[in-house]
């Protein structure tokens, strides 16, 4: 018996040739290691096009959704970091997604196809350091939106108005 990849031939037989293709095909029927049984053309088997009934395909998973997620993320703040001229040197270990905004305690939804005030956002510490190690941290689309442009004083100083305004009652 003869093996390619994860096939093993069982039997192999002789296909009729059509009237397109006047060359016969030699067919074997093939034990994979999953234990399915397919049928694939020698041809095939030799050249390495076929080594397996689809199964090895299947188990080369997709990464999780929060890895793609962050590849994603690291992907687009690069490309800001180049238009925006900011200096760039995270890696996708940098990339850590929360399943809680730390900023709002809101839970973060990795899967909403548009931007919602509940997605995952890369947000640089202080801006102007741009995307480097250790100035970048995983918050909410709210949050970041919130903090966009304002500093730690500003947003105290609305804190601090906004808990009088709504406790003079």
């Amino acid at each position: 018996m003869s093996r390619y990849g994860r096939l093993t031939v069982i039997k192999t037989k002789r296909l009729p040739s059509s009237e397109k293709d006047r060359k016969t095909k030699l067919v074997a029927t093939c034990k994979c290691d999953c234990g399915r049984h397919v049928e694939r053309t020698i041809k095939a088997l030799k050249a390495g096009k076929t080594t397996s009934c689809g199964c090895s395909r299947k188990r080369k998973a997709k990464p999780d959704l929060r890895t793609r997620k962050a590849k994603s993320m690291l992907n687009y703040a690069r490309a800001r970091a180049k238009k925006k001229g900011l200096p760039f040197n995270i890696e996708l270990d940098d990339v850590v997604i929360p399943d809680i905004c730390p900023l709002l305690d809101i839970p973060l939804v990795l899967d909403n196809e548009l931007f919602a005030d509940n997605s995952p956002s890369l947000d640089r510490l202080i801006p102007s350091l741009g995307y480097v190690k250790g100035n970048v941290k995983v918050i909410s689309v709210r949050a970041n939106t919130i903090k966009n442009n304002a500093t730690i004083d500003e947003l105290m100083l609305l804190t601090e108005r906004l808990h009088a305004i709504f406790t003079e009652g």
